[in-house]
């Protein structure tokens, strides 16, 4: 069995083809693109193709990090390092990053002489809207599966750089027809032209194509795929289709986090309360919390006497739920609450607390959060010591570091 994982640097500017490759025994391995002119909005492709070239009688193949990262390609945008950083206010460096893993299970039958061909949809990582020459280097590692996660491995790789040139469409009807392909064999093609269809039609913010993605998401092994198209979109027909989705089981899932998810980041408002009515009907406390989190970020009045309870209570998890809402309203009126907060007797509240402070002015205290510590005497320090400095209390959200609007 054989694990594959990508390392992408994408960069606009030209340079030459170039192939590198570190093969691994009784597998040919090779990069390309799909093509060397695209329509701006339509679907990049990089092409991955690899062949079993030895005597057993078959070889699965699979997707991941030969030393244990499950995610099977890792992506880095380039050309400016700056573009990781806002526009204006602090760096996000202070910021601590949630890491989310995404794994692939199953493997990929490959008989002697047989050649795996896989679709990678490059638009997921890099906005391509703009005509021009673009570069992308990309990187393939290989990797038996038996030896997944041991040290000095035999390992391998197939990299390459390629150019390829995005001009704008002649008319919208060019960029629909160039989705058509995908259209079809997200109805008739196999498992796996299924699969790349999906991830194709989920790449691009395109009206025309909503009804394939509200299609997808009635689809199990496409939910995923759709809610993030659906995102994407930011339509008023999906975000009611993704809060049906929160709806449709008695308890939360995976997929309805996801789906919440995208709720947060759609920035309307009417779903707040709507939100908070379907809180009322949970009973996992933790649901409760998510719930009146993005509640609190599209709506921040809605939840106001919600919070206010919350941080009264004299239980620990409320107040660290309230204090968790409060920093989701994103309100300068947040922040002297959220420095009276690192007295609380509970450690769980006082981190929390700092961390909502962290997240709202992306300030750097003395203290390790991203190590999960508690605050520190000198953390309540310099909070204090900041309320004085700025007493307009700046907001920085977020959401304006580039890190925040990934998926």
């Amino acid at each position: 069995m054989l694990k594959f994982a990508w390392a992408l640097i994408l960069v606009t500017s030209v340079a030459n083809a170039q192939e590198d490759a570190k093969p691994l025994p009784d597998i040919e391995a090779s990069l390309a693109m799909e093509k060397q002119q695209y329509l701006a909005g339509e679907p990049i492709m990089l092409i991955f193709k690899a062949r079993y070239t030895g005597d057993a009688i078959l070889v699965d193949l699979s997707e991941s990090d030969p030393y244990g990262p499950c995610s099977h390609f890792q992506i880095s945008v380039l050309p400016d390092a700056k573009s990781r950083e806002p526009k204006s206010g602090p760096p996000c460096e202070a910021l601590v990053w949630p890491m989310f893993v995404s794994c692939l299970t199953g493997g990929i039958g490959l008989p002697p002489g047989e050649e795996v061909q896989r679709h990678i949809v490059l638009n997921h990582f890099h906005d391509f809207t703009q005509p021009g020459f673009y570069t992308v280097k990309a990187k393939r590692y290989l990797s038996c599966a038996r030896n997944w996660g041991k040290q000095n491995q035999p390992t391998g790789w197939v990299a390459g750089t390629f150019t390829f040139t995005v001009v704008a469409p002649n008319s919208p009807d060019d960029v629909r027809e160039s989705f058509a392909p995908y259209v079809a064999a997200l109805s008739s093609g196999s498992f796996w032209q299924k699969q790349e269809a999906a991830e194709a039609i989920s790449s691009v913010a395109a009206p025309f194509l909503e009804p394939y993605l509200l299609q997808m998401l009635s689809i199990p092994t496409f939910e995923y795929t759709a809610i993030q198209g659906l995102r994407r979109l930011n339509s008023a027909t999906g975000r009611v289709a993704l809060f049906e989705l929160l709806t449709r089981d008695q308890s939360f899932r995976a997929k309805q986090e996801f789906a919440l998810r995208a709720l947060r980041d759609s920035g309307d408002a009417s779903y707040g309360p709507k939100l908070l009515g379907l809180m009322d009907t949970r009973k996992d406390e933790h649901e409760r919390a998510e719930l009146l989190e993005v509640a609190a970020r599209l709506d921040p009045k809605s939840v106001d006497a919600i919070v206010r309870q919350l941080l009264k209570s004299p239980q620990a998890a409320n107040r660290e739920s309230g204090a968790t809402a409060l920093a989701a309203t994103e309100q300068p009126t947040a922040l002297p609450i959220l420095v009276s907060m690192l007295g609380d007797p509970s450690p769980e509240v006082r981190r929390t607390a700092a961390q909502g402070l962290v997240s709202l002015t992306r300030a750097r205290p003395p203290s390790a959060l991203e190590n999960s510590m508690a605050p520190t005497l000198a953390d309540v320090r310099f909070w204090t010591a900041w309320l004085r400095a700025n007493p307009q209390l700046p907001i920085h959200l977020r959401r304006e570091c580039p890190q925040a609007t990934e998926w």
